[in-house]
């Protein structure tokens, strides 16, 4: 019990510290919330393509052309090699492996960083990735300089094997850039399942305050994100320490998630403090994501995070009610969601009442909420609230059926498919309901609205319905896919053709986005200069970002089209998680739909800071309209989502957008002729 108190008090202690610092140094505290204007990289700032070598060697790339990329690996231009070596970072040929491993030796070093990030790109991807990791292992031998080095430990982790980790493990590194490297390799190992115990305990070393900033914060990525932590009392207080203690907030929040696989009374007292006394919402935010202990043990503190000033960690809160509160707390939530300002935070409170309700009292105040409301987000909330009772169905189905406004009919149909997943909805015996879900369900894909096809599908397969059965003709299936169109509906094709699969009885199988490709618009290319400027002008707020041209050329092109044509201009952010992303550029605000044409990824070695802006897809090569900015690192993208910007003024405006939020206008600061 003294150990317990005195941790606790160390924790009290150490937050006071880590606020008074974070007033001085934390860049994403709530009130001096800065963006992160450090390039990653040195990057030029003129436009490489304007070189139409490289451009010759871009557009290989982006035909996927292996052939024609590695005729340039042996050019005397190391600009031209490295560009090459780069592409296949994208490409992720797994027949070039031993081609690609040849510039691990170049002479310039630009070339061995290139081969070694596309070898690593391409290992990731390999059922067995041992001969790419052979590479790397060699090629860490031979290499002399740090920072290709670095790169070496993170492909090594990419490409994970036991032998790579008993390798890394093995390891006596003392310098704090080579430790930076191992963070990273652990962590990428980490996202292929390949643990091993003396790296994990390695990490939790390297949250030590004497380590540099990025190591301590990847360390902490590396806990947070895969911790296997037994209830050791010495790593236990590592963590609360540097929860409580470290000067930068990413490490904090990691060190938080990561305390959720621990469950003991100090680590409840610590969370609780963080909760209650960081002064950076991302941390709170992971303090209320981390409890997954008893419920009359963190109560309290979460109706008081109900009340708290920034709306992400209200928002996340009542998160937490929704899916814990008892029955005991509803007539308590039902008297502060009447209160509240927020919609977000009260349509979720008003969802676990209106689960225990008894009576119409706290429907019908619902549907007047609705009524009143002309926030099609608010209303759309407000439905999932009314879906937690089967009696309300027919309410839903009539706005399915009936409204005009597209959100609201996407809204009803993800309503719909939540009240057929009700305990309750088992224990109806009439089969008018049930046939009457078989209508909605067979309307939804029949609809040709991508949203509504994408329930309907996911639905109609889900065995616990029996909807395979329901159906004497099931040909509408084949008929409302055969009248999706590739790329534009790529969503509803892929979760429609896995149902179909699934009635057939044959093994799903990954759906191809299509070859409408755009073509690579490379005159408008040209005369964008490295970082253009954009200012994005929102309901909260202005924001500017730059665009990174050179390494994103074709993301960056067909961006700057769909600005010039306003496409963004009045679109919404459909999609806001606290400490991850705000999403938006949809053309219909509820997620779905695209462009009639795709665009191929574009993987450089650029990593997901705070305020990076990336391109959502449903799969390599499948990007079109839809954006996303990190609200923190988020190193899991890396590799993985195409980046084409960053913010550099406004990102205390970007942690401010919530669900429905508009893009009033987006517009280049500079002219770029068509």
């Amino acid at each position: 019990m003294r150990n317990y108190i005195a941790l606790v008090l160390i924790s009290l202690m150490t937050v006071a510290c880590a606020k008074k610092q974070a007033n001085k140094d934390d860049k994403t505290s709530d009130s001096t919330i800065t963006a992160d204007k450090s390039p990653q990289k040195q990057s030029k700032l003129t436009n490489r393509f304007t070189d139409d070598t490289l451009v010759n060697i871009y557009n290989h790339q982006t035909a996927r052309d292996s052939k024609g990329v590695i005729h340039f690996f042996s050019n005397s231009n190391p600009t031209y090699r490295e560009a090459a070596a780069m592409a296949f970072a994208s490409i992720q040929d797994t027949t070039v492996v031993d081609t690609l491993a040849s510039l691990l030796v170049d002479k310039d070093v630009e070339v061995r960083k290139a081969a070694v990030y596309a070898l690593g790109q391409i290992g990731k991807t390999m059922k067995d990735p041992a001969k790419a990791q052979e590479k790397l292992l060699r090629a860490w031998i031979k290499e002399e300089n740090k920072e290709v080095k670095i790169l070496i430990l993170e492909a090594i982790g990419k490409s994970a094997t036991a032998k790579g980790m008993d390798y890394l493990a093995s390891l006596d590194i003392r310098d704090e850039g080579l430790l930076y490297g191992l963070a990273l390799g652990v962590y990428r190992a980490g996202l292929k399942e390949v643990f091993k115990d003396e790296l994990t305990t390695k990490m939790v070393d390297l949250i030590n305050p004497s380590h540099q900033e990025r190591v301590r914060e990847m360390a902490a990525n590396h806990l947070g994100r895969f911790g296997r932590l037994a209830e050791l009392k010495d790593v236990q207080d590592k963590i609360i320490q540097a929860m409580a203690s470290d000067q930068h907030p990413f490490v904090r929040m990691n060190c938080a998630r990561a305390l959720s696989k621990i469950n003991t009374p100090e680590v409840i007292a610590s969370l609780t403090n963080s909760l209650k006394n960081d002064e950076n919402y991302l941390v709170r935010v992971n303090a209320i994501r981390a409890y997954r202990f008893a419920y009359d043990s963190v109560r309290n503190a979460i109706l008081d995070a109900i009340n708290d000033d920034n709306e992400h960690v209200a928002i996340t809160a009542s998160q937490y009610m929704l899916n814990n509160a008892p029955e005991s707390d509803a007539d308590t939530l039902w008297k502060l969601a009447k209160k509240l300002k927020s919609w977000k935070t009260r349509a979720n409170l008003l969802t676990v009442v209106n689960k225990y309700a008894q009576g119409n009292e706290v429907n019908d105040y619902i549907k007047s909420l609705y009524e009143k409301s002309d926030n099609m987000y608010e209303k759309g909330s407000l439905m999932l609230a009314l879906a937690e009772k089967v009696e309300n169905y027919p309410w839903l189905a009539n706005h399915l059926y009936n409204s005009k406004e597209l959100l609201i009919r996407s809204a009803a149909i993800t309503a719909l498919s939540k009240v057929r997943s009700l305990k309750a909805f088992d224990k109806v015996r009439a089969d008018t309901v049930k046939k009457d879900f078989g209508k909605i369900f067979k309307y939804a894909i029949e609809s040709k609205d991508v949203g509504l096809v994408v329930y309907g599908a996911q639905a109609l397969r889900n065995p616990k319905y029996n909807y395979k059965d329901f159906y004497r003709d099931k040909s509408f299936l084949q008929k409302a896919l055969d009248l999706l169109k590739l790329p534009l509906e790529l969503e509803g094709y892929q979760e429609l053709k896995k149902t179909i699969d699934v009635f057939a009885g044959r093994k799903v199988k990954p759906t191809p986005a299509g070859k409408a490709k755009k073509e690579v618009n490379w005159a408008m290319i040209k005369t964008l200069p490295q970082l253009q400027k954009v200012q994005l002008k929102t309901s909260k707020g202005d924001i500017m970002f730059e665009l990174f041209v050179n390494e994103s050329p074709v993301s960056v092109a067909t961006f700057v089209s769909l600005v010039k044509k306003k496409f963004y201009d009045n679109k919404a952010f459909h999609r806001v998680i606290a400490n991850f992303v705000a999403q938006g550029g949809g053309p219909h605000g509820d997620g779905f739909g695209g462009l009639d044409y795709t665009i191929t990824s574009e993987l450089s070695s650029l990593r997901y800071r705070e305020g990076y802006i990336g391109l959502a897809s449903a799969g390599k090569d499948t990007e079109s309209c839809q954006w996303f900015i990190t609200h923190s690192p988020t190193p899991h993208l890396d590799g993985n989502y195409t980046i084409f910007a960053k913010i550099v003024e406004g990102m205390d405006v970007v942690h401010k957008l919530q669900v429905g939020d508009k893009i009033q206008r987006v517009s280049l600061l500079e002219s770029v002729s068509q």
